[in-house]
């Protein structure tokens, strides 16, 4: 055996164990990036003295109806994306998913992410 196929066979064996190890699923892309996103641990009270007291505000924003200032509360979207998402979406209507942000010049798949990571699911009635 060849030093070439010696490094085919080692890269082919290793190349075999990561599927096994990490095997692929769909919308693991979306899954990751919320387990990834950890809440910004919070600074310490004046002086130092921790015992601040932390409030974390929740709020639900509709990509088809919210206003730009409403969009800016979204992690990675500020003025100008806003404005981009507002005239996509009267150009072109409703967006049926957050992955359709990625039609949109200036927003790429970390944005989305960021998105993704933040948002928890719409409680059903």
């Amino acid at each position: 055996m060849t030093k070439t196929e010696r490094l085919l066979l080692a890269a082919t064996v290793l190349f075999l164990a990561a599927l096994f190890l990490f095997p692929w699923k769909p919308g693991l892309r979306a899954r990751a990036a919320q387990d990834a996103y950890q809440a910004p641990e919070p600074p310490a009270g004046p002086d130092g003295e921790d015992g601040a007291v932390w409030i974390i505000l929740q709020t639900a924003v509709d990509l088809n109806t919210a206003t730009e200032e409403e969009l800016m509360l979204l992690p990675g979207i500020g003025e100008t994306l806003a404005g981009r998402i507002v005239e996509y979406r009267q150009e072109h209507g409703p967006f049926s998913s957050v992955d359709d942000l990625l039609a949109i010049p200036g927003i790429g798949e970390g944005v989305v992410d960021r998105i993704l990571a933040a948002s928890v699911p719409p409680e059903e009635s």
